[in-house]
């Protein structure tokens, strides 16, 4: 049985481009320090102050089909009342995707949390258009998984914009505390 080749399902053009609409992958963010959210219900970015690259994607960058995609990790830790968490996504000032994470018990201090956004660009322009989804699991009692449903957002792509992961707690609590070690920003187009 001959070797599974998988340019064989591209066409001689997509071939020659490097690939599937001559996709290259990027990481053009990176953190160099950890970044804390906690006692506090000020939104606030999980990216940090120290990193490496940019977050600014310039102005008329995307081509229908690009792919952005972040990706955290870190731990968290709650208080006794579960508090309402929720994680935005922004594109400039625009929100593409809002998720609200309710733990339904409390998560003890140093508690790991994975997550990933993807987001894919579908329309170019001044009405350009992102669809968002988000996944996140940490493992409280037991493992916890929120997966949302893909949502289509209007962004001028005309414009640079900033692409943020940014989270806000629903109580101001000492014990409310999340960290964010690993955070990436990468684009595939």
């Amino acid at each position: 049985m001959p070797p599974f080749d998988p340019t064989q399902f591209l066409s001689a053009a997509q071939n020659s481009a490097g690939g599937l609409l001559g996709s290259t992958r990027k990481v053009i963010l990176t953190n160099l320090a950890n970044v804390t959210v906690g006692n506090t219900v000020t939104e606030t970015s999980l990216e940090s102050p120290s990193f490496i690259g940019t977050d600014v994607i310039p102005a008329n960058y995307f081509q229908a089909g690009d792919i952005m995609r972040i990706f955290a990790t870190g731990t968290l830790g709650t208080d006794v009342t579960t508090p309402l968490t929720t994680l935005k996504l922004y594109y400039g000032a625009t929100a593409l995707h809002t998720v609200a994470v309710t733990p339904g018990a409390q998560i003890t201090a140093g508690t790991p949390w994975s997550y990933e956004a993807t987001m894919r660009v579908t329309k170019n322009g001044s009405t350009g258009s992102i669809t968002a989804s988000q996944f996140m699991w940490f493992n409280s009692t037991a493992v916890v998984a929120l997966a949302t449903t893909p949502v289509a957002t209007t962004v001028d792509l005309t414009a640079a914009g900033a692409v943020q992961l940014k989270l806000t707690w629903g109580t101001a609590n000492a014990l409310n505390t999340a960290t964010c070690w690993t955070y990436f920003l990468e684009v595939i187009g």
